[in-house]
């Protein structure tokens, strides 16, 4: 998508399969089935999307799916598929990751932020080794202070090595990136939780939403994931959202479609205003 000067793409990073229960929550499998059909396993096969950003600044990658470290335990618990697809993917678009100037992990997970770091000579490194990663202090506080209801999303992921490595910038609340796009507090899923903006200063605006709605069947109020710690307050954050969506008009991209791509607003119907 070319937006002003600014130019996007969403980007599959791989694939995996998470337990149907978990990621439809509360609705019974019965509804949720018909949309997303569970495997043997009762898992839903998940696509790992990423958005790059590039502006005059910087080149941005908004969230790096699970990575190319994965234990393989976790990776077999998932079925990921893909290991190698985000650095192919981004090598067909002319970046390599060198060339990335900022990382935005929408949350610690993971599926979301496992490829901030790679394994290199039997240790961890950053994966993107000239940018800078901008995750709100919040959910950096999650990561360092899991119990044992949390702990579980935040297995494998390196924060430790991206702070060590002087690269880390803690975040508190809204905070614009570069010109044109902002990390904005998304909470409920986890505390900490951020999306992102893009606002090239024309009449379209863009924003990808991280697990406020995984895919585009989260988007019902109600069709909140099992493990969002904040659950009522994830609601509140989805009406909030749609609201704002529908109003201006965004262009939305999930992080867990199959296909990546941007959406348009009339995907979320009147989702805004239902308090159903």
């Amino acid at each position: 998508m070319k937006l002003g000067n600014f130019e996007l793409d969403v980007v599959s990073a791989g694939t995996m399969a998470m337990d149907g229960g978990l990621m439809f929550g509360v609705v019974p499998r019965v509804m949720w089935e018909k949309f997303k059909r569970p495997d043997e396993r009762n898992r839903v096969r998940l696509g790992l999307n990423v958005m790059l950003i590039r502006t005059p600044e910087a080149s941005i990658l908004v969230d790096t799916g699970c990575g190319e470290a994965l234990p393989p335990k976790l990776s077999e618990i998932h079925s990921f598929r893909g290991r190698y697809q985000l650095r192919e993917a981004l090598q067909e678009l002319g970046i390599g990751f060198d060339d990335i100037d900022i990382v935005i992990p929408t949350h610690l997970h993971f599926d979301h932020a496992g490829g901030m770091t790679t394994e290199e000579n039997g240790r961890m490194a950053p994966s993107f080794p000239n940018a800078r990663y901008l995750v709100q202090k919040r959910e950096y506080q999650e990561w360092k202070n899991t119990n044992e209801r949390t702990r579980g999303g935040y297995r494998a992921v390196y924060t430790d090595v991206i702070e060590d490595a002087g690269l880390l910038d803690l975040l508190d609340g809204e905070h614009e990136v570069v010109s044109g796009v902002g990390c904005i507090p998304t909470p409920g899923h986890t505390e900490g939780h951020q999306s992102v903006l893009v606002d090239s200063g024309n009449d379209r605006r863009v924003i990808f939403l991280g697990d406020v709605a995984p895919t585009r069947h989260n988007i019902p109020l109600p069709w909140t994931t099992s493990n969002d710690v904040l659950p009522l307050i994830q609601l509140e954050t989805k009406r909030s959202l749609w609201k704002k969506a529908v109003d201006n008009g965004w262009e939305l991209v999930f992080p867990h479609e199959i296909s990546p791509r941007f959406f348009g607003s009339e995907v979320l119907g009147n989702a805004g205003s239902s308090r159903k």
